[in-house]
């Protein structure tokens, strides 16, 4: 049997192996390349990501809250309903969002204390003595 020295050095490998070897890496490879589209077409599929659960108003706070920034700087919050109402009112009066009708702000404040609430408050919140409270 033939050997083929590895480029860079190293032991020998029988041709043999080398040829399984490199129909494992090209198989390996393919597969990957297959996974890809299924994998991107599920991100395609919900704009809001993983970190966005599902529930009654994802939608509407999803997109009311992408319009301006990451989504990701919602769920990191960890703030109670009535902290919530005021970051909404802050943000019309301030931050020129646009007021949403009151059925969907109790939908969005609903979805956004349920989920992003206290009890969903990230470890590193609230650890700092010094921090006021956000209650």
């Amino acid at each position: 049997m033939r050997t083929r020295v590895l480029q860079g050095g190293g032991p020998p490998v029988q041709w043999a192996f080398w040829g399984s070897y490199r129909r494992l890496r090209l198989g390996a490879l393919l597969a990957g390349a297959l996974a890809l589209p299924a994998l991107g077409a599920a991100a395609e599929d919900d704009p809001f990501g993983p970190d966005w659960p599902e529930g009654p108003g994802r939608e509407e706070a999803g997109y009311l809250c992408g319009a301006c920034h990451s989504l990701r700087l919602v769920t990191q919050q960890g703030l109670s309903r009535s902290a919530w109402d005021e970051t909404l009112d802050w943000m019309v009066e301030e931050q020129e969002m646009d007021e949403p009708e009151p059925e969907e702000r109790e939908l969005i404040l609903s979805y956004l204390s349920e989920h992003f609430g206290i009890d969903h408050r990230p470890g590193h919140v609230g650890a700092f003595p010094n921090q006021p409270s956000r209650n």
